[in-house]
This record gives C-alpha cells, sequence and structure tokens, in this order.
C-alpha cells in the first residue's frame, strides 16, 4: 500500500473499482462527504468507458442466447 507523500491526518487508502471518485473526505463545516472526480475528457476516464463499450458489444452479439436463459430463470 502506497504511503501518502503530503503531510495531513490520512484516513485510509482505498482501492474500489466500484467507484468513480479519485479521493474523498468529510468537509469540516458541514461535514459532508466531498468527492474528488476524473474530468470527462480525461484520458483514463475515457480508458474506462472504452472498455465498458466493448463488453456492451461482445454482449450484443450473445444476448439472443442469453435472454431466454434468463427470461427461464425468472419464471417469464
Amino acid at each position: 500500500m502506497p504511503i501518502p507523500n503530503v503531510p495531513g491526518k490520512w484516513k485510509a487508502i482505498q482501492h474500489d473499482q466500484k467507484v468513480t471518485w479519485l479521493a474523498t473526505w468529510n468537509e469540516n463545516v458541514n461535514g459532508n462527504i466531498k468527492y474528488v472526480f476524473l474530468a470527462a475528457g480525461s484520458s483514463l476516464k475515457g480508458q474506462s468507458d472504452m472498455a465498458k463499450f466493448e463488453k456492451a458489444r461482445k454482449l450484443k452479439v450473445k444476448r439472443r442466447s442469453i435472454a431466454p436463459r434468463a427470461a427461464i430463470r425468472v419464471g417469464l
């Protein structure tokens, strides 16, 4: 786990691929949680979005075989 190179009271370093924020902190005035996100035009955001689109493109090809099996599982 990397050690922060900026002095201060660091709570934790997290690795969670399900979130889109880079950093979070509790605001000291109202106690609200604040977040830092990647800019919509950043290359890292673009790579993540491209991976999602590629996955969707692959699933589109297989959806005809997936849909009937999914309908059976949910009782449709």
